[in-house]
């Protein structure tokens, strides 16, 4: 008998699984880009034990139809291509049929999903083995439960990292997908607790909400088209790290490493930034999907150009001409005095350590605390029930305790003259469907339960201390950028109230200094 022997099946697909699903990092990856090729608009992700117990993802997404859920467990089994042409036309992340069978291969997997005009249907396969498949009510979409990723390959469950490495390699690859759509709803939660809320948005806020509202004045956008190859993105000057987990190089909203990309950056950025560093920048690339091969490697990491030189040189002199320049599209005409028309010698100056607004009038100076302006203009709208309602996309479910939970329905009324949309759900959990306007979706829980916990007393000081509350978190903080036109809208609203001193805790919200004590200060004759 040879020695050449053909392989059973089932150990075809874990060497096959090995390539494609590394880690817990892969599956959410897998899963997520799933959820985005199935038009999906919310997903979700549950982690536990970052990832190596449990992995749940869940979408809206359009869903399979039960066959069509069946055959998506079979390798090479897709909707994406139909034939050899198409692999010149892949705009979708997935397109191999690999993802799904590969994860059940190697863990126990439970599968969930309908589709419209079917009934929805749950599948659970255990190493690669399908053992049940019934019919389920369940909403348009799909849910895939993950359980003890590599049970079956013991040597390579041994070789995952610690909880916390494996969760922040999660997080990085919903970092990397949430970056090229920010329109999508993103949540991923560890254990129960919430890490990433990324509501809907515009470019510019999901870079924020990720990297922080520090960035906000420190990136350059970049914008430029050249035949068919657009670019895309944000780039900052002078930031920098000492790794290139700051760089973020996408092709048609694929993160992809690029190793020609990497070698513009260093040689732009080499008289900018320290050596050894690498700078922040997020670059999206889009080309006609037959211009670069995307089927180069197992899991899509690396791509093939068709005129490499064309596209490095596109991107080269765009970021060059761009960093020449260095006019920051966050950045506002903050330092240019602008007319003021509560009074004819009103000047707004700018703002001060992103905290103080300065403003000159015909008697001096004025400093303005910002929070505590924007602060009591909350507080006074909400004394008049002015407060714009803003409906979610997607319903919030907040879970609380039940005493929380009775103290927050006893002030139902007032909460939805100030916004608040929500219903019960269950004697621990709240449906909430709209919010204050100006209340972020990942603050709802947080005011909830602060108004869950307010201390029993006299309605009228509880109903003090939410509208003191809502203008809290509603007001503009410390370290943040305000452009002209936001300013001149404060101190217009400030204005018509009668130009209040304090905040509604009593602190002032001004400084006024005359011309007299600037003169007197500096020693000047008045």
């Amino acid at each position: 008998m040879g020695k050449v022997r053909i392989l059973p099946l089932e150990l075809v697909a874990k060497i096959a699984a090995g390539e494609v699903i590394e880690r817990p990092f892969s599956v959410v990856k897998e899963l997520v880009e799933n959820a985005l090729d199935a038009s999906a608009k919310k997903i979700v992700v549950q982690l536990e034990e970052g990832g190596k117990r449990s992995i749940i993802v869940r979408d809206d997404g359009e869903g399979m139809s039960p066959e069509d859920a069946e055959l998506a467990l079979l390798h090479h089994a897709t909707s994406k291509i139909r034939s050899e042409e198409d692999l010149e036309k892949i705009l979708t992340y997935g397109f191999r049929g690999e993802a799904l069978p590969s994860i059940a291969s190697v863990s126990k997997l439970t599968l969930i999903t309908k589709a419209e005009g079917y009934e929805g249907v749950s599948l659970y396969v255990e190493g690669g083995k399908l053992l049940s498949k019934r019919t389920v009510g369940a909403p348009r979409g799909t849910s895939v439960f993950v359980q003890e990723l590599f049970f079956n390959l013991p040597v390579r469950r041994k070789f995952l990292k610690s909880t916390k490495t494996e969760l922040d390699a999660c997080i990085e690859a919903l970092v990397r997908l949430a970056i090229p759509k920010p329109e999508v709803f993103f949540e991923l939660s560890h254990e129960g607790k919430e890490l990433l809320l990324l509501p809907p948005t515009s470019p510019k806020e999901r870079i924020l909400l990720l990297f922080g509202k520090d960035l906000e004045g420190k990136l350059l956008e970049v914008q430029a088209e050249k035949g068919y190859l657009k670019l895309e993105g944000w780039i900052g000057k002078e930031l920098y790290r000492g790794n290139t987990r700051g760089i973020y190089f996408f092709v048609n909203n694929r993160f992809v490493r690029e190793k020609g990309g990497l070698q513009i950056l260093n040689e732009i950025y080499s008289d900018l930034i320290p050596r050894g560093t690498y700078p922040f920048v997020i670059l999206n690339l889009k080309v006609p999907p037959e211009e670069v091969d995307v089927n180069v490697h197992p899991t899509k990491i690396e791509v093939r150009f068709l005129e490499p030189e064309k596209i490095y040189s596109f991107i080269k002199d765009t970021l060059k001409g761009l960093l020449r320049k260095g006019v920051s599209s966050f950045e506002s005409e903050k330092f240019e005095p602008l007319s003021f028309p509560l009074e004819d010698n009103f000047k707004v100056i700018g703002q001060l350590k992103e905290g103080f607004l300065l403003v000159e009038n015909a008697n001096g100076l004025l400093i303005f605390d910002q929070h505590a302006l924007n602060e009591r203009i909350l507080y006074e709208r909400g004394k008049k029930k002015r407060f714009d309602s803003n409906p979610l996309l997607f319903p919030l479910i907040v879970e609380l305790e039940e005493e929380e939970i009775k103290e927050i329905s006893a002030l139902k009324e007032f909460l939805e003259e100030l916004g608040f949309q929500f219903e019960s759900f269950g004697p621990k959990s709240l449906w909430v469907k709209s919010i204050p306007s100006f209340l972020k979706v990942e603050e709802v829980k947080e005011v909830l339960q602060e108004i869950g916990s307010l201390q029993e007393g006299i309605l009228e000081m509880k109903l003090e201390e939410i509208l003191k509350l809502f203008a809290c978190k509603g007001a503009r903080k410390f370290n943040e950028s305000l452009p002209q036109e936001e300013i001149l809208a404060l101190l217009k609203e400030w204005d018509a109230l009668g130009r209040p001193k304090t905040c509604p805790h009593g602190r002032p919200l001004l400084w006024e200094i005359s011309e007299k004590e600037l003169l007197k200060y500096f020693r000047r004759p008045s």
